[in-house]
């Protein structure tokens, strides 16, 4: 995918500078859609990306068939437009580890469960002060570094048509509506 580099000033360094944008990082904006990957791999150094949920939701998709059997790495400051959980997917469907870090909070669901893994595999690793507000589901689940996870619903009342209250699968990677109808996102699919 192609994203758009910006300069943000902002006399908060931590949030911007004269010379680069957010943490003095460049930054790269993720519009609404579907992402697929094979390997991951994005680490601390001169990258943030902002993920545009106000527009949108946002599911990334990470499946076999890359060039590389190491961990893959989410691990990068991330910002997210929308704080509601329900716009934002990161699906994991591989028999290795995905490390998530970057003192980010992200508000959604993450998923990584696959039949035929052998070890503790497939795993999440959450780590550098990362917050969740949403859920994970996961057959190896790390946390460490101050990390946390809220589920939306901490405290507050229901929402019916806030499908990251509610999981449940069938076949692979497929969301259910705890209202029986066959759509759970904004775009018609339920997968």
């Amino acid at each position: 995918f192609v994203t758009d580099e910006i300069t943000v000033v902002d006399g908060d360094p931590n949030f911007g500078t004269a010379i680069e944008g957010i943490y003095n990082k460049r930054v790269y904006f993720i519009p609404p859609g579907d992402y697929y990957f094979h390997d991951l791999d994005l680490r601390s150094g001169n990258a943030a990306i902002v993920m545009l949920t106000h527009l949108g939701a946002i599911r990334i998709w990470v499946d076999e068939g890359g060039s590389s059997n190491l961990s893959d790495r989410l691990q990068t400051v991330v910002v997210f437009t929308s704080t509601d959980p329900s716009r934002f997917r990161l699906f994991y469907n591989k028999c290795n580890d995905l490390i998530i870090g970057g003192n980010s909070n992200f508000y959604g669901g993450f998923y990584a469960l696959r039949d035929g893994c052998t070890g503790e595999t497939p795993k999440m690793s959450f780590t550098g002060n990362t917050t969740i507000f949403g859920s994970v589901i996961s057959s190896y689940f790390d946390l460490g570094g101050g990390t946390q996870v809220i589920f939306p619903n901490d405290g507050g009342g229901a929402d019916p048509t806030d499908y990251s209250l509610w999981f449940g699968f069938k076949d692979q990677w497929r969301e259910i509506s705890p209202t029986g109808s066959s759509a759970v996102f904004m775009d018609g699919e339920s997968k």
